[in-house]
């Protein structure tokens, strides 16, 4: 029987070797039940959420199996495939009316056993509420970090992140935007003392970012006076 292996990872924070470990196991698998693996059948998905549908590892996945390149696709878990229960089930409904098998190692389930429907049904329960819990955790905890004071997403003009959160001043930037802060103030007769105080922030950072296109590119002038993480 010809087995093909998906494997998958939903953070950017997690081990690209995790897709190294979950092949493994497959060939492992494959290995010790006389399965045929062919490395050109790897398909996997790098930092990619399971509730998200379209992932191009997981469609040419899908575009082999509708031209019956091998007889099974096996999973390191169900959860790989999917942490949405509906997504899943469909599936595995769409894997079966192809007449592939899906062997979910770690589960100890294989889709053409009578006995597995009741633990395809559990597992796919298990892993969308634990998506769900890990929702509203992260959740909390931005909504935590956001009355801490800290910032919870990406950078603003002029400033950069911190492993913690905390903004704080670009230097790379910093002289630029004091230059223009400067001029701009001088132009409208006000004083420059209170560096990025006088003025709200939004307007600032508008005025800036028009001031520098006039100048030169727009790529050139983020790659001056903005930092990203």
């Amino acid at each position: 029987m010809r087995i093909a292996v998906y494997a998958r990872y939903s953070s950017e924070n997690q081990s690209e070797k995790s897709i190294d470990d979950q092949v493994r196991v497959c060939r492992k698998y494959a290995n010790e039940h006389d399965l045929i693996f062919d490395e050109r059948h790897i398909y996997a998905d790098e930092a990619i959420s399971g509730s998200i549908h379209n992932r191009p590892g997981l469609l040419a996945l899908e575009k082999a199996m509708e031209n019956k390149e091998f007889d099974a696709v096996a999973v390191d878990d169900l959860s790989r495939l999917s942490r949405s229960n509906h997504q899943m089930l469909t599936l595995v409904n769409k894997f079966a009316f192809f007449q592939v098998k899906i062997i979910s190692v770690s589960d100890g389930i294989i889709t053409d056993d009578d006995n597995s429907k009741l633990g395809i049904h559990i597992r796919g329960l298990i892993n969308e509420l634990y998506l769900d819990d890990l929702q509203k955790k992260t959740m909390r905890g931005l909504e935590g970090q956001k009355l801490r004071g800290y910032s919870t997403g990406e950078s603003v003009y002029g400033y950069k992140s911190h492993p913690v959160g905390e903004l704080r001043l670009n230097k790379k930037g910093q002289p630029n935007m004091r230059e223009w802060y400067t001029k701009s103030m001088k132009k409208r007769r006000i004083s420059s003392g209170g560096f990025l105080e006088s003025l709200q922030w939004e307007r600032v950072s508008m005025h800036w970012l028009l001031d520098s296109t006039r100048k030169k590119s727009q790529r050139n002038a983020v790659g001056d006076g903005i930092a990203r993480r």
